[in-house]
């Protein structure tokens, strides 16, 4: 275990850093991304196999991947934090304490994504504006002893100063990561395929989503660690609490 370096990160760092943790902790973050998604996997592959087209049991599907996905994420941002301060990251560990921390994750981003889904109806700009706000509402429900209400306030304090950069982020990880991840929906229906093109699309975007959520997961937690470091001087806590500590 080593002592981390806490500063504040450049925007090229943040992304470097993502990478350099999902390649250094490949298998892990993996596992964690895929053991919660498993079973929706499992069903899609058994849907698409059998040519099943009923639209509402793929949207239960969607609805079920949805909510697994928040505990996926739980678990990563933990293991991210764990890699940030210089700790091992466990799979195990990290699950557990995402399922300990579900309830408030998963009402803090809903009523997060409600807000924004509402903004951008009404114009878009509320809706951009609502999310460079939220951007870090999972990790602060996540990582720290707070409710719902006030991981969102908890965001909304760390985005003060920084919307291009979070604007940005949010930019960048769109084009390498969600992107690809849609790209077999989108192609199907440009091509106007059968029910079972779909059917497999569906399953191909279940998959890159899986091999996408640690990267853009890591990035978003080391954006949040970074807005930590300038607006609350995080690094000055830790060593403070470390000379404690070692005195």
């Amino acid at each position: 275990m080593h002592q981390p370096e806490l500063r504040p990160l450049g925007f090229g760092e943040i992304l470097d850093g993502a990478f350099a943790l999902y390649r250094r902790n490949f298998a892990a973050f993996l596992l964690m991304s895929a053991l919660p998604l498993a079973p929706v996997l499992a069903c899609q592959l058994l849907l698409a196999a059998g040519g099943v087209d009923d639209p509402g049991a793929w949207r239960l599907l969607g609805a079920a991947g949805g909510l697994l996905t928040v505990l996926a994420t739980g678990a990563l941002i933990r293991a991210t934090a764990d890699a940030y301060h210089g700790l091992r990251v466990d799979t195990r560990s990290a699950l557990g304490a995402a399922r300990a921390r579900y309830w408030t994750q998963l009402r803090a981003v809903v009523v997060a994504r409600l807000v924004i889904l509402a903004g951008l109806i009404l114009f878009v700009v509320p809706g951009v504006i609502a999310a460079i706000s939220y951007f870090a509402v999972e990790q602060a429900a996540v990582l720290e002893d707070t409710t719902p209400s006030r991981a969102r306030h908890r965001s909304s304090h760390l985005a003060q100063g920084a919307g291009g950069r979070i604007l940005g982020m949010m930019v960048v990880l769109t084009v390498i990561a969600w992107l690809p991840a849609l790209s077999p929906t989108i192609f199907a229906e440009w091509l106007g395929r059968g029910d079972a093109d779909s059917a497999l699309g569906a399953v191909a975007e279940q998959l890159l989503l899986i091999l996408a959520l640690p990267l853009t997961t890591a990035a978003y937690t080391l954006l949040y660690f970074d807005r930590r470091i300038r607006a609350d001087a995080m690094d000055v806590q830790v060593a403070m609490q470390r000379m404690a500590l070692e005195g």
